[in-house]
């Protein structure tokens, strides 16, 4: 009897144990349900084999140079509005007050797609696929920040270049039965992209070689 009570005994602490360790993961996995299945996603989206595209490269580099500077005034009204919405009196750094583009301007390299991945659609009219894109051109964005608090404010260029993109990049072209034929253009990214950027107060310091700055800076223009 003592030997069938201490194995009860035993049983009783080997379900409660793994009762509370099954409750812990199920509490775990209520936080993000949807964390296993995007990963999941994105390993097959980077797995999955494709085609090398150098045909697309070969056409977007034609499309880069001649509309370059289009391109320039495009980024430049999409990115503004974005800074714009990160500063704000509950953001952080309070004495950061403003972000403001002064120049863009693109170089004639331009990114290189490959390893295209066709995806299929509901609608006749949708071409849908993932590719991988890295970008290494000579791309220059001059920000100038406005900082301070209350009348002591002072303003600071700082120089964006070296800029080093690698994603995979989902896309969809939505076609229309009258010109130009492409009704709209979606782009999203499938996961985080890989970005390296330097920046430079006057053109001078490189922040980004600064040990104990890099970190704090990557994470915040790369959210």
């Amino acid at each position: 009897q003592s030997s069938s009570s201490g194995y009860s005994g035993n049983g009783y602490s080997s379900s409660s144990s793994s009762s509370s360790s099954s409750s812990s993961r199920r509490g775990r996995h209520k936080k993000d349900p949807r964390a296993a299945e995007r990963a999941a996603l994105a390993a097959l989206v980077h797995n999955a084999p494709g085609e090398s595209v150098e045909w697309v490269n070969m056409c977007f580099r034609k499309i880069w140079r001649v509309y370059q500077r289009g391109l320039e005034r495009w980024i430049t009204d999409l990115l503004q509005p974005v800074f714009d919405a990160l500063i704000s009196p509950a953001s952080e750094p309070s004495w950061l007050l403003r972000l403001r583009i002064v120049e863009f301007t693109l170089d004639h390299e331009a990114p290189v797609f490959s390893n295209m991945r066709r995806r299929n659609s509901r609608k006749d009219s949708d071409l849908t696929g993932v590719v991988d894109l890295r970008y290494t051109g000579g791309a220059r964005l001059l920000l100038m920040l406005e900082l301070g608090r209350g009348r002591w404010r002072f303003k600071i260029p700082v120089l964006v270049s070296d800029l080093d993109v690698q994603c995979a990049l989902w896309l969809k072209l939505r076609l229309a039965p009258m010109c130009p034929w492409v009704g709209t253009i979606s782009l999203a990214f499938v996961g985080p992209p890989a970005v390296k950027v330097q920046l430079s107060p006057y053109n001078r310091v490189r922040l980004m070689r600064v040990p104990v700055l890099q970190v704090t800076l990557r994470g915040r223009h790369t959210r």
